[in-house]
């Protein structure tokens, strides 16, 4: 005997089954238009305010290093726009930065290079760090000038040096070591441009460097 199944008992049946497809789809599509989290970063460091023109890549700014690759964000300063410009001699190499906390590295000679970098603190309590960086904190040679209406302090400190590795379990010592740097203060946190290497290579570099100090220039506002 056939049985006949009663309108008011279908209805309810075909509804949630119309309402279970559905709700099933809608989840696949939700899952399928999400981007993953390393794609929602990159669109995220991509969308950052551009350089001026000619200025070094600053990672995370763009999404990209100096090479390309890597949307590693940098610390909050050096995410603002950059406040200068300058420009590096043309035979120095640049370099992919090590860490998010620079914003520009050069190759200078076999053993020394040059990092630019954005970081708190005063001129006073940043020279006083670089010293204890070399043993027996040497005194370090200081002058003073302006550059384009910007107070630049240039700081020059030689001996054996001891490294600034905060996760170092042990300095490693290099002597006859020196370190070139000038602290470029301008809007917000000063801008530092610290030369590494072995004393005979900085400076024979010093040219170069100066050269690279002397350019820096104030980023013009629009």
């Amino acid at each position: 005997m056939a049985i006949r199944l009663s309108p008011t008992l279908l209805l309810p049946a075909v509804l949630g089954a119309a309402v279970a497809a559905y709700l099933m789809t809608d989840r696949e599509s939700s899952s399928a238009a999400a981007p993953p989290a390393d794609s929602a970063a990159a669109a995220i460091a991509t969308a950052a305010t551009p350089l001026p023109p000619n200025h070094p890549a600053v990672p995370g700014m763009t999404g990209q290093g100096p090479h390309g690759g890597g949307t590693s964000m940098p610390n909050g300063d050096n995410q603002q726009p950059p406040a200068i410009t300058w420009t590096a001699p043309a035979a120095w190499q640049t370099q992919q930065n090590p860490s998010p906390m620079r914003l520009a590295t050069y190759k200078v000679g076999d053993g020394s290079e040059l990092s630019v970098a954005r970081v708190g603190g005063s001129v006073d309590a940043n020279v006083q760090r670089w010293t204890a960086q070399f043993d027996g904190s040497p005194k370090a040679d200081q002058t003073q000038k302006q550059v384009h209406g910007l107070k630049v302090t240039v700081v020059r400190i030689a001996g054996t040096f001891l490294g600034g590795g905060m996760n170092a379990a042990a300095p490693e010592k290099h002597d006859g070591w020196a370190m070139l740097a000038a602290i470029v203060e301008s809007t917000g946190a000063p801008y530092f441009f610290k030369m590494v290497g072995p004393a005979d290579q900085v400076d024979h570099a010093r040219a170069g460097f100066d050269s690279l100090v002397d350019s820096v220039t104030p980023r013009a506002t629009q």
